[in-house]
């Protein structure tokens, strides 16, 4: 992720995909062990929806501090959805590697 040294937290901020299409609001992030680069946004995408898990790989923020991701919409609205755990257990994470792996360009 391209580092803003004025933007000090993720969360609050918007998600949008390369399009410009909304994904919703970072409302925490997971971080690799021992790491202070983050490895996934959990991303509330709205009203009656469940809060997702967005690869914060290959991410950048724009001047206005939007983040924005490399996957579309749709596409993280069908990934494995965002429980309570802000450790990802290795089950969840192979879940969410194997998704966003298949992402088809």
């Amino acid at each position: 992720m391209d580092y803003h040294p004025h933007i000090t937290s993720y969360s609050g901020h918007q998600v949008l995909d390369e399009s410009g299409d909304e994904i919703g609001t970072i409302t925490d992030v997971v971080f690799e062990d021992g790491s202070t680069t983050p490895a996934w946004f959990i991303v509330d995408p709205g009203w009656l929806r469940s809060n997702r898990f967005v690869p914060a790989d290959g991410a950048h923020q724009s001047p206005n501090g939007d983040v924005i991701v490399t996957y579309n919409k749709r596409w993280v609205t069908t990934s494995p959805k965002a429980g309570a755990e802000r450790v990802l257990p290795s089950e969840k994470r192979q879940a969410l590697l194997t998704h966003y792996r298949t992402v088809a360009w």
